[in-house]
C-alpha cells in the first residue's frame, strides 16, 4: 500500500490563534426559555379568562346529552283469509341476542388479545407466556358459554353452531365485499415513461418530486362486527329469567324485545301468502346496543307479502334519542308515531284451501318413487278453484309446500327447504308451465267451429289412427287395438279422440289455432295479482310448418306449455259465456274493482272481457262435449268423476313428457254444469292418467265443495276483523 507523502498536523491547526473569544450559548437558551414562558403565561391567562367569563356555560354544555333522530319501525299489516282468519301478522316476542365477537369461532385475534390484556395486571401485560395462557383460558370460556347457552335454549351443540355459523358467514361475506370495493377504488399511479416505453431522466425526476403515493386503505371495521345479533327468537320465560338474574355468567348476551312475522296457519296457502326476509343488501337480524330495535326491517320476498309490500309495510315514525358522551341512552321522545301497514284480505276460503292441500298431499304420498323409477323424477301438483264471474280464487293449493315461519325466524330449516329436490318454494300454480294434453282440445274445438271448418253434428269415423297404425293414434288403439268409430264433436271431446282433432287440424291450419290460443289467454300471464307469474309458451308459426307439428299442437302437445292459472281462466271463459277475466287473489277493494258488500258471484261481467267473435252456439257445442266427458258412460271421466247429486263438466288430459317418465295428469272443468259458477283445475306432475289420478282428486274436491255449501248460498263472511285489531 502506498503511503501519502504529506500528513496533516491537526494540533497545529487547532492551536492557531482565533480572531476573538469563543461565543457562549447560554444567552440564546435564556431567550428561548423566556419565549416559552411567555407563551405559557398567555395560555394560562386565556384559560383563567375563559373560566371567569364562560366556565359555567361550558360546563352546562358538556353536561347536555347528545341528540339524534332515529326511525321507529311501523307494524306490518296483516294478511287475512276472506272470512277474517289471520294468515300473517306481526307478533311481539323476546329474543336472545349475542355480541358478534362472542359468536366468532375462532375468536378475532385482536379482540382476544385486548380482552386478555384487560384481565392481566399491568406488570404482566408484556409477559408473552402469561398473555398466551390468558387467551387460551378465554377461548375455553367462550366455548363453555356457547355450550351453556345451547343447553339453556334447548338446542344441541350442532344446532347452536349452525345458527352462529350462519351469522358469522354472512357478516364475513359483507365485510369482504365492502373492503374489496374500497380496495378497488384505491388509485394506482402508473409509472411515467417516455413515449417509446423506456425509462428517461424526465420520468425519474417526475417520480422523485411527485407527491407520496396513497397507501392502500386498511380493512374497515363494520358495525355488524361489533353489534348484537339475534340468534334465537321466542325465548321461553325461564331462559329470560336465568340470563337476567345471572348476567355476569352470560357475558356478551342480552334479551331484547323484538317483532317477528308470524304465520299461524303455517304451511297453509304458503305460496300465496309468501314470506318476509332481509332486504337486498341487509345482513342478519341486528339489534342496537341500547335498545331492542332491529337494524333492518324485513321485506316481502314472495307471494302477497311481496306483491303488496308497499301497502303492508306502513310508514315508520321518528324518535329523538338522547345519550351521554359515552353513548349510554338517557331518554327518548317520539316525534312522529309510526303508521301501521294496511291489511290485505285474500279471496281464498280457508276451509276449501285446506281441503285442496290435503288432497294434493295425499295424492303425492301415493306417487312416491317406486322401485326402478328414475330418482330424478319430481312429483308436484296444483289445485285451483275460481269464480267464473268475478275471477276470485277460492282455493289455490300447490304442493309440496313450506312453512314461512322458518324464513321469519331464520331457522336452520331454511337450508333444508332451499336444497329440497322437490322444490317446495316453487309455486306450481303460477310458475309451472307444462304441456296441457287433452285439456287443450276444447280450444281446438272452438277454433274449428268459429272458422266454419266444422259442423258439430258432422260424423267422422275413427279407426284408432289417422293414416298409419304406428303413428297419430288414439289412446284406445294403443291399449286395445280399436278405434272410436263414428264420432261427432261432442263424442270426440267426451271420448278424447285424438284422430278426430288430427284430421280437422290440418284443414284448420296453424294460424287459426294460434289466433284462438291468444284470444283465450295462452302465451301470456293471466294477470293475477301475484309476482313473477309465468307466461307459458305458444309455438310460433315457423314451428308449425308441418302437418305433424300442427296435429300435435291441436291436442296440447309439442312446444306448447301452459300454467294451471291459464287453463282455469280458459275453462271459466267457456263456462261464463265467453268472458276472459283475470284471476284475483285479493279482495276488499284493494284494486278498486271488487267491493266487500254484496255477492261477488253476481258481479256483472265487463264487455271489455268478451272474447271477440266467439258465438254462443260454439260455446254450447263445446259445453255439451265437456258435460258428456263425465256424464256419458263412454266418457273418459265417467267412472272417476261422475256424481249423482251434481252435474260436473270437464276434460281429462294426459300430457306426454318423454324421457321414459310418467305423463302429467290433468283434469279441468266447472260446476254446476247446467249453471256454471266455479271453474277448477287439478294437475299432477308425472302422475300418469289424467282420468284415473287427476279425475279422482277432482271428484273429491267437488264433494268437499258440496259439503261446504258452495252450491247453495255464497259462503262469504263480510264482517271481518277491523283493520289494526287482533
Amino acid at each position: 500500500m502506498v503511503r501519502p507523502q504529506h500528513y496533516v498536523d491537526w494540533h497545529h491547526i487547532v492551536d492557531q490563534p482565533s480572531d476573538g473569544p469563543p461565543t457562549s450559548t447560554r444567552r440564546r437558551l435564556r431567550w428561548i426559555l423566556a419565549l416559552f414562558g411567555l407563551a405559557l403565561a398567555i395560555i394560562f391567562a386565556r384559560a383563567v379568562q375563559l373560566e371567569l367569563s364562560d366556565g359555567q356555560t361550558f360546563r352546562q354544555l358538556a353536561a347536555q346529552p347528545l341528540e339524534r333522530v332515529a326511525p321507529v319501525a311501523a307494524p306490518r299489516g296483516r294478511i287475512l283469509a276472506r272470512d277474517g282468519t289471520v294468515l300473517a301478522a306481526d307478533r311481539q316476542s323476546s329474543a336472545l341476542a349475542v355480541e358478534y365477537r362472542y359468536l366468532e369461532t375462532p375468536p378475532d385475534r385482536e379482540w382476544l388479545r385486548r380482552m386478555a390484556r384487560a384481565r392481566l395486571p399491568r406488570a404482566e401485560r408484556r409477559n408473552g407466556a402469561r398473555l398466551l395462557a390468558m387467551e387460551a383460558s378465554l377461548c375455553e370460556e367462550l366455548s363453555d358459554l356457547h355450550r351453556r347457552l345451547a343447553r339453556l335454549c334447548g338446542l344441541s351443540d350442532e344446532q347452536w353452531q349452525a345458527r352462529a355459523g350462519r351469522i358469522e358467514r354472512e357478516v364475513r361475506r359483507l365485510a369482504a365485499h365492502v373492503n374489496q370495493r374500497r380496495l378497488a377504488r384505491h388509485p394506482e399511479r402508473a409509472a411515467v415513461k417516455s413515449p417509446d416505453g423506456e425509462w428517461s431522466l424526465t420520468s425519474v425526476l417526475a417520480g422523485l418530486f411527485a407527491p407520496p403515493e396513497a397507501l392502500p386503505p386498511q380493512p374497515m371495521l363494520l358495525a355488524e362486527q361489533t353489534a348484537y345479533h339475534r340468534i334465537i327468537d321466542d325465548v321461553p320465560p325461564q331462559v329470560i329469567a336465568e340470563i337476567k338474574k345471572n348476567a355476569s355468567a352470560y357475558p356478551g348476551t342480552k334479551i331484547v324485545a323484538t317483532t317477528r312475522r308470524d304465520y299461524p296457519q303455517e304451511s297453509v296457502a304458503a305460496h300465496l301468502v309468501g314470506y318476509v326476509g332481509a332486504r337486498v343488501g341487509a345482513t342478519t337480524a341486528i339489534v342496537a346496543a341500547d335498545s331492542g330495535a332491529s337494524g333492518d326491517e324485513p321485506a316481502g320476498r314472495m307471494g302477497v307479502e311481496r306483491r303488496w309490500e308497499s301497502l303492508l309495510r306502513g310508514q315508520p315514525g321518528q324518535e329523538r334519542q338522547y345519550t351521554d358522551h359515552r353513548g349510554k341512552r338517557l331518554s327518548a321522545k317520539r316525534q312522529r308515531e309510526p303508521a301501521p301497514g294496511g291489511d290485505v284480505v285474500l279471496t281464498i276460503d280457508l276451509a276449501l284451501q285446506i281441503s285442496a292441500e290435503q288432497l294434493l298431499d295425499h295424492c303425492l304420498r301415493r306417487l312416491q318413487p317406486q322401485a326402478g323409477q328414475p330418482s330424478e323424477v319430481v312429483h308436484g301438483g296444483a289445485i285451483v278453484v275460481m269464480d267464473v264471474r268475478s275471477g276470485e280464487i277460492l282455493a289455490a293449493g300447490s304442493a309440496p309446500r313450506f312453512d314461512p315461519n322458518a324464513f321469519a325466524v331464520g331457522d336452520a330449516g331454511v337450508e333444508a327447504v332451499l336444497h329440497d329436490p322437490r322444490r317446495p318454494l316453487f309455486d306450481r300454480l303460477t310458475k309451472m308451465a307444462i304441456p296441457p294434453g287433452s285439456v287443450f282440445k276444447p280450444l281446438t274445438a272452438l277454433a274449428l267451429l268459429e272458422s266454419a271448418r266444422l259442423d258439430p253434428k258432422q260424423v267422422f269415423h275413427c279407426h284408432g289412427y289417422l293414416d298409419e297404425p304406428d303413428r297419430l293414434r288414439c289412446q284406445i288403439f294403443r291399449q286395445h287395438g280399436i278405434g272410436h268409430g263414428d264420432v261427432t264433436l261432442a263424442d270426440a271431446l267426451a271420448q278424447s279422440c285424438n284422430v278426430y282433432f288430427f284430421h280437422y287440424a290440418c284443414e284448420l291450419g296453424a294460424a287459426a289455432l294460434l289466433d284462438w290460443s291468444g284470444r283465450l289467454g295462452l302465451g301470456r300471464p293471466s294477470g293475477i295479482d301475484l309476482p313473477d307469474e309465468a307466461a307459458g309458451q305458444l309455438p310460433t308459426l315457423a314451428q308449425l310448418r308441418q302437418n305433424g307439428q300442427v296435429q300435435a299442437f291441436s291436442i296440447g302437445q309439442g312446444p306448447l306449455t301452459v300454467t294451471p292459472l291459464q287453463i282455469v281462466r280458459m275453462y271459466a271463459a267457456i263456462a261464463n259465456g265467453g268472458y276472459l277475466i283475470a284471476p284475483r287473489i285479493t279482495r276488499d277493494g284493494i284494486d278498486g274493482r271488487i267491493s266487500r258488500d254484496g255477492d261477488s258471484t253476481a258481479t256483472a261481467l265487463s264487455g271489455s272481457d268478451r272474447i271477440d267473435a266467439l258465438s254462443s252456439e260454439s260455446l254450447d257445442a263445446v259445453r255439451e262435449g265437456l258435460l258428456r266427458v263425465v256424464d256419458d258412460p263412454n266418457g273418459t271421466a265417467h267412472d272417476a268423476v261422475r256424481l249423482a247429486s251434481l252435474a260436473i263438466a270437464g276434460k281429462t288430459g294426459t300430457a306426454q313428457t318423454g324421457g321414459g317418465q310418467e305423463d302429467h295428469a290433468w283434469f279441468a272443468g266447472y260446476v254446476p254444469a247446467e249453471a256454471p259458477r266455479y271453474a277448477f283445475v287439478v294437475v299432477l306432475e308425472h302422475a300418469g292418467s289424467g282420468a284415473t289420478i287427476a279425475g279422482s282428486v277432482a271428484k273429491s274436491l267437488v264433494q268437499r265443495m258440496q259439503q261446504l255449501g258452495y252450491f247453495g248460498a255464497p259462503r262469504t263472511a263480510e264482517n271481518l276483523v277491523p283493520p289494526g285489531k287482533g
